[in-house]
């Protein structure tokens, strides 16, 4: 009688871990924002989106039977152009091992059982044979639309806002 649903998303912006309160903690030192490589990218959204996501996948849980995933369509965020909206001092440091340039939500191998509803994708337990209704492609930082330097203002300014995250760094 258990019905099994869980969520997926990508980088949560002013959660434990995430890059802007760090980099804006190394801006208020004087320090230069250290990135990786300039042509990093993740996926990003801010915490009223994972709650939305999340309330979503309680209410389908709530509505069906059988299991899923549930993800939605995200922008990538081009790192160099998130610390150029916090700061023009950047040092870059090179690839940490085992970290990629970019990130992969949704694999060609799981294309086959995924429903799109809007702006929330589907992974389900099953194939789906409606293909008008299946992702086209993998979700990913490399093919996803790009975030607005307008957009990327407005989730700083939201972390700045927003931001409980007293962890020190």
């Amino acid at each position: 009688k258990n019905i099994f649903c869980c969520t997926r998303f990508g980088n949560v912006a002013g959660s434990n871990g995430s890059v802007i309160p760090f980099w804006l903690n190394c801006k208020d030192q004087g320090k230069a924002l250290p990135l990786t490589d300039l042509n990093m990218t993740r996926l990003m959204l801010n915490r009223e989106e994972v709650s939305a996501i999340i309330k979503r996948c309680i209410y389908e849980c709530e509505q069906k039977s059988g299991g899923f995933i549930l993800s939605k369509t995200m922008k990538k965020v081009f790192l160099k152009d998130l610390a150029n909206e916090i700061s023009d001092k950047i040092e870059l440091i090179g690839l940490r091992p085992g970290e990629e340039l970019m990130e992969s939500l949704i694999s060609e191998e799981e294309l086959i059982f995924t429903r799109i509803d809007k702006d929330y994708i589907f992974i389900l337990d099953r194939e789906n044979t409606d293909r008008t209704t299946r992702l086209k492609s993998p979700l990913s930082s490399s093919n996803a639309t790009k975030m607005t330097n307008s957009e990327l203002r407005n989730l700083v300014e939201y972390v700045k806002e927003n931001n409980t995250n007293t962890m020190t760094y």
